[in-house]
């Protein structure tokens, strides 16, 4: 059995800069890391399975809701295969606070969940360098990075080119446009697919829209229009971007970023056809409640929260990824959540074993279907491709036909991991909600002085210096 063991700590907020502050000097930085582990001493290994092994008990620091299913079900196999380890399952409903307090304290696990974004950003604790580099152990067991999205692995090395952490889970972001079957149906238009085109969205919505007055009844369409990862969907879609490439700069204001924006803007006020938050509930859940015909800029991975809405109403629904921009992109952003190996952990041996473990291919199956009461509430699969090709994912239970083949043709989309370089991403994405929820609500215009605006405060955050140990 894998033991659920919750470690509750104090519920203040411990932020990133906080924690690197506490990390003094036993931060060491990415290059010292690298030289260590490059040096003549051999790596730890842990290929050997004999049972007479020194007992070992691996700490797994994990974020409640994210794998109590697939520990539960994957973790015992693990046991059998190396009957010396023990898991030790620690998961928190307030991981964020906790990563930071272990981290600081020295006290942390073995292996943590780790994310591409906020507390858990991969990158910004492999700066701090409290995580092991993992190439010397890629290139050792001839590990094969090449199973994995190639987007997973440009993701990992944004920091300095290197690995510190291995792709556990993975999803392409804000790319998926679920629609009520029937209300198409009902009003003689085609359903949506691949093939959609902006017209074709702006058409639609428009057809579907019922108003009473002034008052909008139910939407034609909805988008989601807040976070980061949204705006970079967005963006993408006609050219722009929310980052530059090397995460340093802002391309918000440009023409392809104003052009996006603007166009759903315009759908939201001028054709009052289209639901955009924060002026409107979330446009999922209108979806969900019948107040919507169809709901874009969402992960195809919500599929599982559409079911459980829509099929006991008997409600046809469907999945498409959203139509290719002006630029040729259908936009979205690349979403991968990974393990981390602590640097002060004493078994780095069966740490690796464990991390390559949660990376194969029927851990990252089993972690989509999590059990009605097992606690366990992502639905994502693994970021391996294989995972994408196989029957049970493809045939998933309770999905409408078609729905499963639209996920796994997200995972293909060359949408890459955004980021800021100075890894202040959670104030970028404040400035830009409260900026652009502004524009929504009709209470500015969205003019070339708007955007000229919202890149100026975002470059301010950009310019500013990385939390390090000495800030």
């Amino acid at each position: 059995m894998v033991p659920l063991g919750l470690v509750e700590k104090q519920t203040h907020r411990c932020t990133r800069r906080a924690v690197a502050a506490a990390l003094g000097a036993t931060a060491v930085l990415p290059a010292a890391v690298a030289a260590a582990l490059a040096g003549c001493a051999p790596l730890p290994g842990s290929g050997d399975r004999r049972a007479d092994k020194e007992p070992v008990t691996l700490r797994l620091v994990w974020q409640a809701t994210e794998a109590e299913h697939t520990m539960a079900v994957r973790g015992p196999v693990f046991e059998e295969r190396f009957p010396h380890v023990k898991l030790q399952f620690e998961p928190s409903s307030e991981y964020l606070v906790k990563l930071g307090v272990l981290f600081s304290s020295n006290t942390i696990g073995d292996v943590m969940f780790l994310e591409a974004d906020d507390e858990g950003f991969f990158g910004f604790w492999a700066a701090q360098g409290v995580l092991t580099q993992l190439d010397p152990y890629i290139r050792r067991d001839k590990y094969d990075m090449n199973a994995f999205f190639p987007t997973a692995i440009e993701a990992l090395k944004i920091v300095d080119g290197k690995i510190w952490a291995l792709p556990y889970k993975a999803f392409m972001a804000r790319c998926g446009l679920f629609y009520n079957a029937n209300l198409f149906q009902r009003a003689g238009l085609r359903l949506p697919d691949d093939n959609w085109t902006y017209d074709d969205i702006r058409t639609a919505a428009q057809r579907l829209t019922k108003q009473a007055g002034t008052e909008v009844e139910v939407w034609g369409g909805g988008r989601n229009f807040g976070g980061d990862f949204s705006f970079m969907a967005v963006t993408r879609a006609f050219g722009g971007d929310l980052y530059s490439s090397d995460g340093k700069k802002t391309l918000i204001g440009s023409e392809g970023s104003r052009q996006a924006i603007t166009w759903w803007l315009d759908r939201h006020h001028k054709d009052r056809s289209v639901a955009l938050n924060p002026a409107t509930a979330n446009p999922r859940q209108l979806l969900e409640q019948g107040k919507s015909a169809f709901a874009m800029g969402y992960n195809p991975g919500d599929r599982r929260l559409i079911a459980n809405a829509l099929n006991p109403t008997g409600v046809q629904w469907g999945l498409s990824l959203m139509p290719k921009g002006p630029s040729g992109r259908r936009g979205g952003a690349f979403f991968l959540t990974p393990t981390g190996m602590a640097k002060i952990t004493r078994h780095p041996g069966e740490a690796w074993e464990f991390q390559k473990f949660l990376a194969e291919k029927e851990t990252g199956v089993v972690m989509g279907f999590p059990g009605a009461v097992s606690g366990q509430t992502s639905a994502h699969f693994g970021a391996r491709k294989d995972i994408y090709q196989d029957p049970r994912v493809l045939n998933a239970p309770d999905m409408p036909p078609g729905v499963m083949a639209a996920l796994a043709r997200s995972m293909e989309l060359p949408e890459p991991l955004g980021f800021a370089a100075n890894f202040l991403a959670a104030d970028v994405e404040k400035v830009l909600n409260d900026e652009v929820a502004k524009a929504v609500r009709g209470q500015v215009q969205y003019d070339t002085g708007f955007f000229q605006n919202l890149s100026n405060q975002i470059q301010l955050i950009l310019d500013k210096p990385a939390p390090t140990a000495a800030t």
